[in-house]
């Protein structure tokens, strides 16, 4: 269920200090919207469990997808890790 204030949106682990991985959204946001990280980690804690719910949040202005409209995982790991293998 997508909060009215995003257009599109992924979860996925980032570097961590504590355990090594943490789990980070990046997120489209609609045009003429405002949102901050807090509202939708705050709106995701009411419908997900603590250890899915997103530690972070960045905010960007399209998601690499394929021709088909699928997003392109391995891209947006390229940002967070680098050249760092991660299956």
């Amino acid at each position: 269920m997508p909060t009215p204030a995003a257009r599109s949106g992924k979860a996925k682990t980032a570097r961590g200090s504590v355990r090594g991985e943490a789990v980070k959204a990046v997120v489209v946001k609609k045009p003429d919207t405002e949102v901050t990280a807090g509202e939708l980690i705050t709106w995701g804690r009411e419908r997900i469990a603590g250890y899915k719910l997103p530690k972070s949040v960045d905010f960007i202005e399209m998601l690499p997808r394929n021709p088909t409209g699928r997003i392109l995982k391995r891209e947006l790991r390229k940002s967070y890790w680098g050249d760092r293998q991660v299956n």
